[in-house]
């Protein structure tokens, strides 16, 4: 009932037409519908939900693109976004118009709040305006903000895009007062309008300073002495700044599976079919011998059984675990054939997603969330801050952080080791006895010689899957670990990044269309270069990553099987080539 009349308020008072002609009536303001003005009564609760919900279509990008391109999965369809780094658009419309919409939203909540003089509502307002935001500019560049932001009215025809090196600065100070609104007396809000943390305001407070964390890193190699303020306040003051403490302070969208339905469950079965876990993610995981492996990925239906002929699986267990090639650039026949088709490699594991014996999502994981950050996330953060010497501590303290984020990402997939049955079925008597030995493994242990920073990278893209848009936008700032491209991606220089990793992606159509000269202006100042078509837009980098800290976006590469050199499995020149081949695609075994 209380659900109903939430959507009952949504309706009466929120905006929700896309066919205005200006660009302030499409994102901000519908004339045609009430708006919530500084007089209104209207409690603040009721705009909550529909805030969060606004953001529900980054899930499809963050499964169908983001798994791609940062390599957990291997693409059998639509090679071009993941595969080639060729077709990086406006990610379908997914992510530039909720994510603005949305923005109207957060207005009626800020309005609402302000009138009540609430200012915890007002500051969970703020921090979701700034997750929006950042989000928009990091993938983007150069946005609209601070004309979209302000608490005004004012219908807009045309409105300018905002420098990046500016938007930065002013998200993190936002979030810095949205978190000292909060205070540790105040109340909890209301728990059925809050989809994120069920009205635990404390952990909303949390959620500012974590997030200003991992924005000051990003922002590290283009605004050092700045980045290292905020970090170096964050983690002198944990009573004012506190920040994730536990795997209970995750940030994710969370779905009750009736009234709210996860993006697992709707999941298309051409996205289901499209996306299978990858040869990279599998073959590291069985490597460290890892229980994230059950966790991530299914068990294969099928398994060959001549390696002259086929990839077998290389785990020992009675499971079998096995990726699909990741850098096909040929075609969706080639891919969707490679090594006998989808029964013979490991789908999305459980914890994300549950299916039929048809393979279709069923309603268990009607209720599974998006996650957006973790506990772990951030302390692979302080970790890579304390190892840079950007806050004290120095090596032992970024070991310290190191080893907390492996734990942390353990306990939040609930993983056993020797003993469990999941763990014994993908390794059998080969596996480990616990965390400990884990972490003793010479490609784990952080005094075992491996390169510190190489060693937090690993472990954080092994605890990031399917994390929101975290994955791409950390690989892109580090390159580390070396994920590979095929050789062949540089054949799709011309349309895309080629084996470069993609810098960002193309602004919506809409805005070339209908808010023509800002558009134009940013891409010609914007950037390090003009972006002036498909050829460069992918490779053109914003502030975050046009300075001298900031590495090179070229990849290594490896040697792409081709069908016409009887290199795929089955045929003639397979094992030639994996013999020579295979193994290069890893970085672990340099």
């Amino acid at each position: 009932m209380k659900n109903s009349i939430i959507k009952l308020w949504c309706l009466v008072f929120l905006v929700t037409s896309f066919s205005c002609r200006t660009w302030d009536e499409e994102f901000n303001t519908d004339i045609n519908k009430p708006q919530i003005t500084s007089g209104s009564t209207i409690h603040p609760k009721y705009f909550v939900g529909p805030m969060i919900e606004g953001s529900d279509r980054f899930a499809e990008t963050i499964i169908n693109v983001m798994g791609a391109v940062s390599e957990y999965t291997g693409k059998q369809r639509s090679l071009s976004q993941g595969n080639r780094h060729r077709s990086w658009h406006d990610l379908d419309g997914n992510i530039w118009g909720p994510a603005y919409s949305s923005i109207r939203n957060v207005k009626n909540l800020r309005r609402a709040a302000q009138a009540l003089e609430d200012k915890r509502y007002e500051a969970v307002a703020d921090i979701w305006e700034c997750y929006l935001m950042y989000t928009i500019c990091t993938i983007d560049g150069p946005i609209p903000y601070f004309d979209v932001i302000n608490d005004s009215d004012e219908v807009k025809y045309l409105i300018s895009y905002d420098p990046q090196k500016e938007i930065y600065p002013a998200i993190l100070e936002k979030l810095k007062q949205a978190g000292l609104m909060i205070n540790s007396s105040d109340d909890n809000i209301d728990d059925k309008s809050d989809y994120v943390y069920a009205g635990d305001i404390l952990k909303w407070k949390k959620l500012a300073n974590t997030l200003r964390f991992r924005m000051a890193l990003y922002m590290y190699n283009a605004d050092p002495q700045s980045a290292q303020s905020i970090m170096q306040e964050i983690v002198s003051d944990s009573n004012t700044y506190p920040v994730f403490s536990s795997n209970e302070d995750n940030f994710a969208i969370n779905y009750d599976g009736v009234d709210r339905i996860s993006y697992w469950f709707r999941i298309g079965d051409w996205q289901l079919r499209e996306n299978t876990m990858s040869n990279i993610l599998i073959e590291r995981l069985i490597s460290l011998k890892d229980p994230r492996v059950y966790v991530y990925a299914k068990p294969v239906q099928k398994v060959h059984d001549n390696a002259d002929t086929n990839v077998l699986p290389s785990n020992p267990g009675v499971d079998k675990y096995i990726g699909h090639l990741y850098g096909i650039t040929t075609g969706n026949g080639d891919a969707s054939s490679w090594n006998g088709g989808m029964e013979y490699c490991s789908r999305i594991g459980d914890w994300f997603i549950t299916v039929d014996s048809e393979m279709r999502a069923t309603s268990d994981c009607a209720d599974h969330p998006i996650v957006l950050g973790t506990y772990a996330e951030l302390n692979f953060n302080l970790a890579e801050a304390a190892k840079k010497g950007i806050i004290t501590g120095g090596d032992e303290v970024a070991r310290q952080y190191y080893e907390k984020g492996i734990e942390a990402s353990m306990d939040m997939f609930s993983c056993g080791f020797t003993g469990t049955d999941k763990y014994d079925r993908a390794y059998a008597d080969q596996g480990l006895s616990n965390l400990d030995e884990y972490k003793q493994q010479s490609h784990v242990d952080w005094n075992a010689g491996r390169d510190h920073l190489l060693l937090i990278a690993e472990q954080k893209w092994l605890a990031s899957v399917f994390l929101g848009f975290e994955s791409y936008f950390d690989h892109r700032r580090t390159m580390l670990p070396q994920l590979r491209a095929s050789h062949r991606s540089a054949n799709y220089e011309s349309s895309g990044s080629g084996t470069q990793f993609p810098s960002r992606t193309a602004y919506p159509a809409s805005e070339e269309a209908e808010n023509t000269v800002a558009y134009n202006q940013a891409r010609a100042t914007g950037f390090d270069i003009p972006i002036t078509g498909d050829n460069n837009r992918n490779e053109a980098r914003m502030w975050l990553l046009n300075n001298a800290g900031s590495p090179s976006l070229e990849m290594p590469t490896f040697q792409e099987p081709l069908k016409s050199n009887e290199e795929y499995p089955g045929q003639a020149n397979f094992r030639t080539w994996y013999d020579n081949n295979w193994n290069s695609m890893f970085w672990w075994n340099d």
